[in-house]
């Protein structure tokens, strides 16, 4: 209870007092490509964070390799990484990223990587960091239910408005060149293919204005989350197919809101985090978070993630060896069963609940012998 009591007070007094911003440097990845030729450098960077307490960087610098290379940060970095540090390129051919809030409260980073495999697809990705904690930033942890569930509908009326609009002003220009004497038939072809997309998408989005709470829940859940420094941005997927993508002429929606316009759907954590109102202790939850603590007497590291039927996926490491191992199972009332496979065959069970007093996720670890697991946040 006192190491818990201990924390409140650490996050609490790290929302009341922004740290300095972080600093931000670069690391060159290095590697192949899908043709098997080695990627020019500065193709591939990811972004190594440094701020006053090293437990704390290399809390947000795990959370970053996780999400993009499945692996931990490199314990002693250099200029660059690559497969000595277990990274495997699996068809990422370029990656950027670009530091957004950072203030000392937040940490926000973005992504934008291209894949390439039977074709190639852009992807952007969005992580925010609580500076007095280190934890990655959830949509649960700062947004109440119906918040989320309200900001759902005003992306759902965005989306609508942008794919009405964009079929409008091209069922427009479709008619003015239809009076055109010497119009190609290829103009004419792709000008209604983009209306007739278009039309399809506002067709969609309006069948989906009547959702239920729950699948505007799980609407919101889709989205990407962007702690900017003037605005919150949210962004959702594009209508069409990768066929379709040339066609698509709204691509990604964005709904853009200042934070006086975001505050009704924050909790207060949320607004002490986002805006600076109050001193609310950081969430308490697991799913999303670099977890660190001990199975058995080993040092491990762990990292899960739950999708919406209550089916967890995640992966440790036992930190002297660094080396990725798979996890999959359930969440149900508050109690995971993970497996972890050799094969097809489960080789070893966890059992772990969550302990209020200990601030972590307790249990067992059991294969050829049983040990106690501890995990914190």
């Amino acid at each position: 209870m006192r190491r818990a009591s201990m924390l409140l007070l650490l996050g609490c007094a790290g929302l009341a007092q922004a740290a300095a911003p972080a600093l931000v440097r670069s690391l060159a990845v290095q590697g192949k490509s899908t043709d098997g030729k080695p990627v020019p450098a500065g193709d591939i960077v990811m972004p190594l964070v440094q701020a006053g307490d090293p437990a704390l960087s290399a809390k947000i610098n795990d959370k970053l390799f996780l999400a993009q290379f499945g692996v931990l940060s490199p314990k002693t970095p250099g200029k660059s990484v690559g497969a000595a540090d277990g990274i495997a390129l699996d068809g990422v051919s370029t990656q950027s990223y670009a530091v957004g809030r950072n203030d000392g409260r937040i940490l926000t980073i973005a992504f934008n990587s291209e894949f390439c495999g039977a074709y190639c697809e852009t992807s952007r990705q969005y992580y925010s960091f609580d500076m007095g904690s280190g934890r990655s930033v959830q949509a649960e942890d700062i947004f109440t239910v119906a918040g989320m569930r309200e900001l759902a509908r005003q992306m759902r009326k965005q989306r609508l408005a942008a794919y009405r609009n964009e079929a409008a002003q091209r069922k427009a220009a479709l008619d003015a060149l239809r009076k055109e004497k010497k119009a190609s038939k290829d103009d004419l072809d792709d000008l209604e293919q983009r209306v007739a997309l278009n039309s399809e998408c506002a067709s969609k989005e309006s069948q989906l204005a009547k959702q239920s709470d729950a699948d505007l829940l799980a609407a919101f859940r889709t989205y990407q989350l962007e702690a900017a420094a003037q605005k919150y941005n949210i962004y959702s997927e594009r209508c069409s197919s990768h066929a379709e993508q040339a066609l698509d002429d709204v691509g990604t929606v964005k709904l853009a809101l200042s934070y006086a316009e975001l505050s009704p759907q924050l909790n207060d954590y949320g607004k002490a985090l986002l805006t600076g109102t109050g001193a609310v202790p950081p969430a308490g939850g697991y799913f999303g978070q670099v977890l660190h603590g001990r199975l058995g007497t080993m040092a491990v590291t762990m990292t899960l993630k739950k999708d919406g039927d209550g089916g967890v996926e995640g992966t440790y490491f036992y930190d002297k060896f660094r080396q990725p191992i798979a996890l999959d199972g359930t969440e149900r009332d508050g109690k995971l069963v993970l497996n972890e496979r050799s094969g097809d065959k489960v080789s070893a069970t966890l059992q772990l609940g969550w302990s209020e007093a200990a601030h972590a996720l307790q249990g067992s670890w059991t294969g050829k012998k049983e040990l106690a697991v501890s995990l914190a946040p």
